[in-house]
């Protein structure tokens, strides 16, 4: 990817140094994204397995520790 480059509205930049792909490309984007580990980087997650159910509630709970914030 060329420095200043547009990643079009829907398509995904990936990867270092950064690849632009159309969102039909999911096979080419998990190769990039799969060792990249997000779920694990990210939100400390173990298992890419059961990333999505622990991932529910880890953001169920940060977002709930904001429950009685006020507007300013």
């Amino acid at each position: 990817m060329a420095e200043k480059e547009v990643v079009p509205i829907g398509w995904v930049a990936v990867g270092n140094p950064a690849s632009i792909l159309p969102p039909d490309k999911h096979e080419a984007i998990w190769h990039i994204q799969k060792p990249l580990d997000f779920p694990g980087l990210v939100y400390g997650l173990e298992s890419r397995e059961r990333a999505m159910p622990q991932l529910c509630k880890v953001m169920a709970e940060r977002l709930a520790e904001h429950g009685k914030d006020e507007v300013v």
